[in-house]
C-alpha cells in the first residue's frame, strides 16, 4: 500500500513539474523582426571643422587581429572619420 502511494505521489510530482516546463510565454517576440524594432536614433551631425583626433575611436572597435569580448555597455559609441581626398600617383 505504501509503495503504491509513493508511486502515485511521484507521478503527480513528475506531472506537475512537466506542466511547469511549458513553452516560453514570450515566444511571439522576435528581437530581429524589422516591424518590432524601434529606430529612434538621432540624425548624424556634420560640420566643416577638420577632425584632428584618431580616424577610428570607440570601445566596441577592435584594432588588432585577436578576438576580444564585446563591450558590455548597452550604448556603444563608434566614431569613424572619413576623408575625401584625391591620391595623385606619379606617371
Amino acid at each position: 500500500m505504501f509503495i503504491k502511494l509513493a508511486v502515485r505521489i511521484g507521478l503527480l510530482l513528475s506531472f506537475s513539474i512537466l506542466c511547469a516546463c511549458g513553452p516560453n510565454a514570450q515566444k511571439g517576440l522576435d528581437p530581429y523582426n524589422a516591424s518590432q524594432i524601434e529606430l529612434k536614433s538621432l540624425p548624424a551631425t556634420t560640420n566643416m571643422q577638420r577632425h584632428t583626433g584618431p580616424f577610428a575611436a570607440g570601445a566596441s572597435l577592435n584594432f588588432t587581429a585577436e578576438l576580444k569580448p564585446i563591450d558590455p555597455s548597452p550604448l556603444k559609441n563608434v566614431q569613424l572619420d572619413t576623408t575625401h581626398k584625391v591620391v595623385e600617383i606619379a606617371p
